[in-house]
């Protein structure tokens, strides 16, 4: 007799991850590959729940993202899960005590080009091998010359035909910071060395 496999709920794994983050499909993982890209935010985290008192344990599922600017609450419109008004009471209350605040984020606001197609395509150069000669040498051209444009780089480095998808590499272990919210992915897109 065969049974069906359950599919495990997706989850979602980056270097700024303390943890890895369950649920994360559709614009949920969007949203994480974005914040793990973005040079502002510090850290992803997951809290499942959250103690009010010693007898009230809220289950709260909440994405974390600790940003220069404060500790927010990862809050995807078409995502949000079904409350009651107690309930979503309760969430509001853990949250406060958690020291979170919400960063909503409707669907648009994911989708809006060129950084959803751009972050994309970083994203998928992830596991791309990164050979140690080649990071020493695109760190210590930004450590020398500054902010370059992603062209100029692989120019001046000589890279070979993948050298741009090690540069992406390169982002996606917080390595580097790539401009990725003011024009599509290109010669153009500056490089700078991560703070």
């Amino acid at each position: 007799m065969f049974r069906a496999a359950l599919a495990a709920p997706a989850s979602f794994a980056s270097v700024k991850c303390r943890a890895a983050i369950p649920g994360a499909e559709g614009l949920v993982k969007d949203a994480l590959v974005q914040a793990s890209l973005d040079p502002c935010v510090r850290a992803i985290d997951y809290r499942a729940t959250a103690a009010l008192s010693p007898t009230t344990v809220v289950p709260v599922e909440a994405i974390v993202l600790e940003r220069d600017d404060g500790r927010f609450h990862l809050d995807i419109v078409a995502a949000r899960p079904l409350r009651t008004i107690e309930d979503e009471g309760l969430f509001l209350i853990a949250l406060e005590q958690l020291g979170l605040s919400s960063l909503v984020l409707s669907s648009a606001q994911i989708m809006q080009q060129p950084r959803f197609s751009s972050s994309r395509a970083v994203w998928r150069c992830r596991n791309h091998p990164v050979p140690f000669s080649f990071r020493c040498r695109v760190l210590q051209h930004l450590d020398e010359v500054g902010p370059t444009r992603l062209g100029r780089l692989l120019k001046k480095l000589g890279a070979e035909p993948d050298g741009g998808a090690a540069i992406f590499a390169l982002a996606c272990a917080n390595q580097i910071c790539l401009d990725l919210s003011d024009q599509a992915l290109g010669p153009d897109t500056q490089v700078v060395a991560r703070r």
